[in-house]
């Protein structure tokens, strides 16, 4: 007897066989069921979902001799004729080979006429988008007027280019792709019934690689069975695919975490030796970034796969920006593969560009190697790791420790031009420099440009023209210096006045990468969860991520000894899954050092740790605008040099640590 594929062996002939799709099946089902049956459908999707599988166990249903049910038979003539492919009342059109509109107008002479032997006359037209727009013009009255025995089922890869007005006559469903573990269930299943053993890392690795399609799975599937004798292993299959295994990846992962690029590029050698594809291999590490990212942010490391502790080991050696950074280069890197004559020598640029992009590398010196200060070592503050060596000159920042003198900058403009060995300043009096006047240059008569340094007439007072203003510092004007340190939010509270009308000089918003934290008496070991203070103490919990912003919108009702209750506001409603409760009770009892029961309502809220911060920023921009309005030096720049202040782009100061 000859060999069936697994893929039309195993190809569902009721609705309860097929993998997914639900939301489809779930449609048709009580459709058929209750009887409310459309003239048309049109199934889309990517290759290998189900879309002509759906269309024929629809036309088991419709034709079936039991009656129109969602459970045909299977037994009866109709079914049986369907199932092989014979049913003359089932008419299977591929339209990539029939795109012409006579091949149209000959399949719909015989709508009119009723089906031999079934119930309906079925058109089932399989790549539906390949039709011209004259066989669409032509088929579109009999989509929308067709005879009561005839049903159209269309199905297609690319909806879009199918007409408007062919859609709109269209029962539409959109099959998704599976997703990686109903594929490996199901693959594990029918290898079971062809009694085949199979590693559970081979079929994921099957899996990965059909990309939602399970014909493909299955495809892939006979060819591992070839490949393997009779076995699926996970080293044969990854050798089958092409695909990049651990012991190429970890190697490469390793280096970076380590910022070593002799191992680095050693670890490319070896991949070079084995003749790894490097497009696969940039999808290796692109999907092991992934799995990297998943296990910071939400914890996610399946333990049944084999790599989960080298998974999770680097979780922790990587900050959350490397690894995006990571993730991002790579991606980028892939279109330079398609466009370069070595793969190898673009595939190591791209591994040393991590190198040296990564936050923390530091060039030392021409000619000399890239050091790296790791970040495990880093500042809290993301500050940048210190130069060891001189920088030339040449192009590089200078290191502002060192002396002015040694790095050939630009010296004091305030020393005297004479003395500093340059060209004499080109503001200065031509008759004082001993040069021919310059005819730009004001006559004395005419009077001279005002100079900066010069003092400003006080507030209502006139300059005589003929008098001569006295010499003057900026230092002469008494106004309030400008904030450089943020205030404690002790320090702001105590300064507010009793209406609560103004506030006193606040804190200024937070620079960009650096979380908001206030300082409080809620600090570290003193932290006390508090209905009133809860807004204030909110930051010294530390939290971090999606608990961080979710915590921020919750307000405190009640807090009891063994239990405390907070309000999510509603609009942050979808940020919110029961993990973060169990992740804020942890954090409670860990600032706290009591374990109380914590629950989370959703809900409507008027005080809560996010709403605070930003009154308080919105209050330390007015104070700063204010600051800078009623500046004297502001004050005389705009009278005298026609300045204008440019309100909207007043940022409150100082910076927090």
């Amino acid at each position: 007897m000859a060999y069936t594929v697994l893929a039309r062996k195993y190809r569902p002939q009721i609705f309860r066989e097929m993998v997914g799709q639900e939301h489809v099946l779930k449609a048709l089902i009580n459709a058929l069921d209750h009887n409310r049956l459309h003239h048309a459908y049109l199934f889309t999707g990517t290759r290998g979902v189900g879309k002509t599988t759906v269309a024929r166990v629809l036309a088991k249903c419709l034709n079936c001799e039991q009656g129109v049910s969602s459970e045909p038979c299977g037994v009866c003539s109709a079914c049986k004729e369907i199932t092989e492919g014979r049913s003359v009342d089932l008419i299977e059109v591929d339209a990539a080979s029939r795109t012409k509109v006579e091949d149209t107008r000959e399949l719909l002479e015989n709508v009119q006429y009723a089906p031999s032997r079934s119930r309906f006359k079925i058109y089932l037209i399989d790549e539906v988008h390949m039709l011209s727009t004259n066989s669409f013009n032509a088929l579109l009255k009999t989509l929308e007027e067709p005879p009561e025995h005839a049903k159209f089922l269309l199905a297609t890869t690319d909806p879009q280019k199918l007409p408007a007005t062919v859609l709109s006559r269209c029962l539409q469903f959109h099959l998704k792709n599976l997703g990686r573990d109903k594929i490996a269930d199901h693959l594990g299943f029918v290898l079971e019934r062809e009694l085949i053993s199979a590693e559970a890392a081979a079929l994921a690795e099957i899996a990965r690689s059909a990309e939602g399609s399970m014909r493909d799975a299955l495809s892939l599937t006979d060819q591992a069975i070839a490949h393997g004798g009779g076995r699926l292993v996970h080293a044969d299959v990854a050798t089958m695919l092409g695909t990049i295994s651990a012991a190429n990846v970890v190697p490469v992962i390793q280096a970076l975490s380590q910022s070593d690029a002799a191992s680095l590029i050693a670890a490319s050698d070896h991949m070079a030796e084995h003749g790894v594809d490097y497009l696969k291999a940039l999808d290796g590490l692109m999907q092991w970034f992934h799995q990297i990212a998943l296990a910071q942010w939400v914890g996610q490391i399946d333990s049944a796969d084999p790599d989960s502790p080298h998974v999770a080991s680097f979780a922790s050696q990587f900050s959350a920006e490397d690894v995006q950074l990571f993730y991002q280069m790579l991606s980028k890197g892939r279109s330079e593969l398609h466009d370069t004559g070595d793969p190898k020598a673009a595939f190591e640029m791209i591994l040393l560009r991590l190198l040296a992009f990564r936050p923390g590398a530091v060039f030392v010196g021409e000619g000399q190697m890239v050091e790296f200060e790791l970040a495990a070592n880093m500042p809290a503050t993301g500050a940048a790791p210190n130069v060891k060596e001189p920088i030339p000159a040449r192009g590089v920042a200078p290191n502002i420790n060192e002396p002015v003198s040694e790095r050939g900058v630009v010296p004091n403009i305030n020393e005297p031009a004479r003395e500093r060995g340059e060209a004499p300043n080109i503001n200065e009096p031509a008759r004082e420099r001993g040069e021919a006047p310059n005819i730009n240059e004001p006559m004395p008569e005419r009077g001279e440009a005002p100079n900066i340094n010069e003092p400003v007439p006080e507030k209502g007072a006139t300059l005589n023209a003929n008098e001569q203003p006295r010499s003057v510092t900026v230092e002469d004007f008494d106004y309030p210096a400008p904030a450089v340190d943020a205030l404690s939010y002790n320090e702001a509270l105590a300064d507010v006045s009793d209406d609560h009308a103004v506030s006193a000089p606040i804190e200024p918003e937070v620079e960009s990468g650096k979380k908001f934290e206030p300082d409080s008496d809620a600090g570290s070991g003193g932290f006390r969860l508090d209905r009133a203070t809860w807004p204030q103490s909110f930051s010294s919990l530390g939290l971090t991520g999606i608990l961080e912003n979710v915590a921020s919108h919750c307000q405190c009702v009640s807090v009891t000894a063994d239990g405390a209750e907070f309000v999510l506001c509603s609009e942050n409603a979808s940020l919110f899954n029961t993990s973060h409760v169990e992740k804020l009770t942890a954090a409670l009892a860990q600032a706290e050092g009591i374990r109380r029961t914590v629950t989370i309502k959703i809900g409507n809220v008027e005080q809560t740790p996010a709403k605070w911060i930003a009154e308080r920023r919105a209050l330390a921009l007015e104070e700063a605008k204010h600051r800078m309005q009623t500046d004297e030096v502001v004050i005389a720049l705009c009278q005298n040099f026609d300045g204008e202040l440019l309100v909207d782009s007043i940022k409150p100061g100082g910076t927090r640590v």
